[in-house]
């Protein structure tokens, strides 16, 4: 096979490597299965490096797919997670695991469904996606559960807020924190069957504002800390499409492609979550308690204070502040503590970054939960990375911008005085520049 028609996969190098490639690669091969990819062969160059040749899967993957279509129906739903739930169950009577299920690794075609990136289970350094790794993923214990579990997550992703209800049950099981409370894959088709009968997947259904934001993900592969010779990439497989479209969905996102590296995508979950997690203390308290004569307008000016935060963390590379200003465990979160990871080991950093012109507008305050709208200009920057493996730098250079997004808040129960902040960030989505219409609640904290 040619290599027009082959796609490069580089796994890494060392003996044991190539050994688990080859086994893995032999075993996929004699599975035959039609919506599980399988590699052509695999090489060891001069390097050292052991790579994989794939065919071309022909289709979009799902986060592409995202971007251009309103959330799956009921239906739609149902087929597409069967589709999944069976290549998946193929894997599992072979004794394989898939290990990092996620949109960019599920390629939809005209009539069929295929789980690419096949190759990853063999890396030990990888640590699946945010968002949709199952606990004992993070722990390096994966197993045929965690497959479950992520294919339960991205079931909620990808659907409607009709699909998700009808869904609902089915996810709850399906991402118990216990793996042993899972149902087998083999099983998941049949539960699926009863929420809807099976719709093919369209790929023109029409796209607006709203669905776009709830078809969204928060996509950050995690590996092993820094200190191993070698530690893989995200990789997305498409058939002549490139991955600049990822970043445009990054851009929409709380401080837009500012805060968010390239192969970032909008968060799946927004809504408030019940336990948040503590801040980092500190001994200046930035937002104090709400006053009940004024519990818009301290919730406002938290909102602000909050974002400035934000800003200033990232300007500073400072990933316990940036850390400070999130709650929970919403795949959103767990984003922004990857971007503090990076940050702490100067993977990332941001040069030049200012933020002027806040102003936050309450749009609900609750005893324990707020949605805030918050409007602010970035200034002129440039975005810093580096490659962890050959140290390579790459740096972009950011125009001056104005953005809006709406925040979801939570209240910390904890008054610790040291607290960094009453109020701190669960979710967020963004929001037009320009409101249709004036709201009727809600004062304005300017920063």
């Amino acid at each position: 096979m040619t290599s027009q028609s082959c796609l490069r996969r580089v796994l890494g190098s060392g003996v044991d490597l190539e050994k688990r490639a080859r086994a893995r690669a032999a075993r996929l091969a004699e599975l035959d299965h039609p919506g599980v990819l399988a590699p052509d062969r695999i090489e060891v160059e001069a390097s050292g490096e052991v790579v994989a040749y794939l065919p071309v899967v022909k289709g979009r993957d799902m986060a592409e797919l995202s971007r251009e279509r309103a959330p799956l129906t009921a239906g739609e739903l149902v087929w597409w997670g069967q589709q999944v739930a069976q290549g998946l169950a193929a894997l599992h009577a072979h004794g394989l695991i898939h290990g990092d299920l996620s949109p960019r690794n599920i390629v939809v075609g005209s009539s069929e469904v295929t789980l690419v990136d096949t190759m990853a289970a063999v890396l030990d350094s990888e640590r699946g996606t945010i968002g949709f790794r199952a606990p004992e993923v993070v722990a390096g214990e994966p197993c045929e559960a965690s497959d479950v579990y992520a294919l339960g997550r991205l079931l909620k992703w990808c659907a409607d807020d009709d699909a998700g209800e009808r869904a609902a049950g089915v996810i709850t099981a399906m991402t118990s924190p216990t793996p042993q409370h899972r149902p087998l894959m083999v099983n998941v088709p049949s539960l699926l069957s009863e929420i809807a009968p099976a719709h093919p997947l369209s790929q023109s259904a029409p796209v607006d504002v709203a669905s776009a934001l709830r078809s969204g993900a928060q996509e950050h592969t995690v590996r092993m800390a820094r200190g191993r010779a070698w530690r893989a990439r995200t990789w997305a497989l498409r058939a002549g499409v490139g991955v600049a479209g990822l970043s445009l969905i990054a851009a929409l996102w709380w401080g837009a492609t500012s805060l968010f590296g390239d192969d970032s995508l909008l968060a799946r979950d927004t809504a408030p979550v019940a336990s948040p997690s503590h801040a980092v203390p500190s001994t200046t308290p930035l937002v104090t308690a709400p006053e009940p004569s004024q519990p818009d307008a301290v919730v406002a000016t938290a909102a602000a204070d909050l974002t400035k935060a934000r800003f200033a963390a990232l300007a500073a590379a400072n990933g316990a502040a940036l850390r400070a200003t999130v709650a929970g465990d919403s795949s959103f979160a767990d984003g922004v503590r990857a971007q503090a990871e990076d940050l702490d080991s100067g993977d990332l950093s941001y040069e030049g970054l200012q933020v002027s012109e806040i102003e936050a507008r309450t749009a609900h305050v609750g005893s324990e939960s707020a949605q805030v709208r918050v409007s602010y200009v970035v200034s002129e920057h440039r975005v810093r990375k580096r490659d962890a493996v050959t140290g390579e730098e790459t740096v972009t250079p950011k125009a001056e911008a104005s953005e809006a997004v709406m925040l979801t808040l939570d209240r910390s129960a904890d008054t610790d005085s040291e607290l960094t902040f009453l109020w701190r960030v669960v979710g967020a989505v963004p929001a037009p520049l320009e409101e249709t219409s004036a709201p009727e609640q809600g004062p304005v904290a300017a920063g």
